[in-house]
């Protein structure tokens, strides 16, 4: 028990020490950031990109595009027979080639007839970017197939032209489960914490790039302006009392798009397990690859944070296989409700 304690009070002592270290920053001031309400993206990595997915099926009238850094399709877990809310979040990891595509596409058809999530045809014109490195151990390859294989499928199923308007990044680097960067993290074919790669290869830029919003290189990773990064409450967008969210989350917001009547791009990124603020501080915020792009580009990039206390048994993960219930990917799940509510507040 004192073990434990002393590995919580540890934790706290290293969430503590960084969030102190940014400014907070109040709903007031947030509703002064000025948001292109046309302009909205997504990514994530891990079961932050299955997340990501889910969003960008769920809201496809507010989300024009995602990058998706090692996501399953949307609703793939219940495209098992054998599937009930929370019982596992392995089926489409360990088994893709037992994958039911065509139950997956037969429950977007009910979901949009239900209301549950926007007209899929929002999607036609979308760009979506999907990425898995070909030593990924988490994404199993078998009989030649990969959950990725099939979220790739998923999007160009939607696009108008999906040579255009999806970049297909799968197996294509020799990199483990990761977010592959320039110069930071782990070798390139390794898997672990903080599963970020040093792969020579900038996979955020590429996939910003190909999102359509970076019309200016980036700055130096040296040159990007830290005090731009704030914390802020999302207490006040929690769909339910606890989402499994936790109370704060960081935002980075460049000086020229702290005004309504500013047009700056949103952009949400959603971390994966175990890559959460308070298990390794600001390693995931900083080097991703997404801050140099977004300063000299004048994107607003919200860090979504989980850790609230219902799931710790899942080490802090986006629900995307059903553990918060059966409507976890669509309108009515309460995470998903939940990061809608904070999107929406950027562009009321």
């Amino acid at each position: 028990m004192a073990s434990r304690q002393l590995l919580v009070f540890t934790f706290l002592l290293f969430f503590l020490e960084f969030t102190a270290s940014i400014e907070y920053v109040s709903q007031a001031q947030l509703s002064q950031v000025g948001i292109n309400v046309s302009d909205i993206t997504i990514s994530g990595i891990s079961s932050g990109a299955s997340f990501a997915v889910q969003l960008s099926v769920a809201y496809s009238s507010y989300i024009r595009g995602a990058a998706v850094f090692a996501g399953k399709p949307w609703g793939c877990e219940k495209s098992f027979t054998s599937w009930k809310p929370g019982q596992s979040e392995s089926n489409c990891n360990n088994h893709p080639d037992q994958i039911n595509t065509q139950t997956i596409l037969n429950d977007v058809a009910k979901a949009q007839q239900s209301g549950l999530i926007d007209n899929i045809q929002n999607m036609s014109t979308g760009r979506y970017f999907v990425f898995r490195g070909n030593k990924d151990p988490i994404y199993q390859m078998v009989n030649g197939i990969s959950a990725l294989n099939l979220t790739r499928n998923f999007y160009q199923q939607w696009a108008k032209n999906a040579a255009t308007q999806v970049f297909d990044d799968v197996d294509k680097l020799n990199a483990g489960h990761c977010v592959p960067t320039t110069s930071y993290g782990l070798p390139c074919e390794d898997t672990g914490s903080p599963y970020m790669n040093n792969c020579s290869y900038d996979g955020m830029g590429t996939a910003l790039q190909f999102l359509e919003l970076t019309p200016k290189k980036p700055v130096s990773p040296d040159g990007v302006n830290i005090s731009y990064l704030k914390q802020f409450n999302q207490v006040p967008y929690f769909a339910v009392p606890n989402p499994g969210l936790a109370f704060d989350g960081v935002i980075f917001i460049p000086p020229a798009c702290n005004n309504t009547e500013a047009k700056c791009a949103l952009h949400l990124s959603f971390h994966g397990c175990g890559m959460d603020q308070v298990t390794i501080g600001d390693k995931y915020i900083i080097h991703d690859g997404l801050l140099p792009w977004a300063q000299s580009n004048n994107i607003v990039v919200v860090f979504p944070q989980m850790g609230g206390t219902f799931e710790a048994k899942i080490q802090h993960c986006w629900d995307n296989y059903g553990i918060t219930g059966e409507n976890y990917d669509n309108q009515k799940g309460i995470q998903m409700n939940t990061i809608f509510n904070l999107m929406k507040s950027f562009t009321a």
